[in-house]
């Protein structure tokens, strides 16, 4: 009786055991069946994602449009690490079928071209303050460094302007003085003659400024044109 009690009993263990095996192995094929479906979905939303993205539709939407900046922000970032470790590894491309080219090689090895090696830009300073550290650039008036949090030096005060230069004042040239009149020659004085003697011719005028002989009732010297009546 109790040998019969123990194998029933054992036998509806066994029973139920294999029941929730089966339970769970039915489960776990849901559950996969479920994690796969969830992964189609996301591969098409991936899908349509990148198509919205990559031809720029529903720019008009506010979340489309911040998803797009930050997506090409990504992009640009990986691009810049991307020629950062081509640099590293002496590695260029090709200008003509944009293949790899290593810096020692001559001609490319997939299209034959001459290799032409690109000129590196000079770094261009930072407009703005730097960290004395690390060289990050700092906001203005910042006190520690974001990169590093090193201390920054107290900014110099800017220097006082010069007073502008009081402008001389222009040198008046001098007047030149007037030329002197000539001096006028003397008439000479007629001699006194004898009562019975006939009277003696009277001497021609002269310009009392250049003493040029003047013509009888003349009003200008005919030499220097002064008006002599």
């Amino acid at each position: 009786m109790a040998w019969a009690d123990f194998t029933k009993k054992l036998s509806q263990t066994t029973q139920d055991a294999s029941d929730k095996m089966k339970k769970m192995a039915e489960i776990s094929r849901l559950n996969g069946e479920i994690n796969a479906a969830d992964d189609k979905v996301r591969a098409i939303c991936n899908e349509i994602g990148a198509y919205v993205i990559n031809n720029k539709l529903f720019m008009e939407d506010a979340a489309i449009q911040d998803a797009h900046q930050r997506i090409q922000a990504i992009r640009d970032q990986a691009a810049a690490d991307q020629a950062k470790v081509y640099e590293l590894k002496g590695l260029f491309p090709c200008k003509r079928c944009g293949n790899m080219v290593s810096t020692a090689s001559r001609f490319c090895d997939k299209c034959g071209a001459p290799v032409e090696i690109p000129m590196q830009a000079a770094p261009q300073a930072p407009a703005g303050p730097v960290c004395v550290n690390c060289g990050a650039s700092l906001e203005p008036g910042a006190m520690f460094c974001g990169n590093c949090g090193t201390r920054q030096p107290a900014p110099e005060a800017p220097a006082a302007p010069e007073a502008p230069a009081v402008p001389e004042a222009p040198v008046v040239p001098e007047t030149p003085a007037a030329p002197e009149a000539p001096a006028v020659p003397e008439v000479p004085a007629a001699p006194s003659s004898a009562a019975d003697a006939d009277p003696a011719p009277a001497a021609p005028a002269v310009c009392p400024a250049c003493g040029a002989p003047l013509d009888p009732g003349a009003p200008f010297c005919g030499n220097c044109g002064m008006k002599v009546l």
